[in-house]
């Protein structure tokens, strides 16, 4: 394992302890734990729709801004970005 990703998975263990532990002074951090969880999320229903949009070749970016969009706006949020790109994105 290459030392850089080593090192960037144990920050990344230690964040995700901090923001979902039982603490005091984490309260103020769940806001970006939950707004991870929702980029990720969104992140995931794009690449779903990428999978089966192949088959018909529709393809969304993924990227952070879709992913924000789908991911907080929820299915309302694809829907933009899938007419988006239909009909504004020739």
């Amino acid at each position: 394992m290459d030392p850089v990703l080593g090192i960037t998975l144990i920050g990344l263990v230690i964040c995700l302890a901090l923001m979902f532990g039982g603490g005091s002074g984490v309260r103020p951090l769940q806001w970006v734990g939950k707004s991870l969880v929702r980029l990720v999320t969104g992140a995931l229903v794009l690449f779903f729709i990428n999978l089966f949009g192949g088959l018909v070749d529709f393809y969304l970016p993924i990227n952070i801004i879709t992913s924000a969009v789908a991911g907080f706006l929820g299915i309302p949020g694809v829907l933009v970005l899938v007419l988006t790109n239909v009909f504004v994105l020739p």
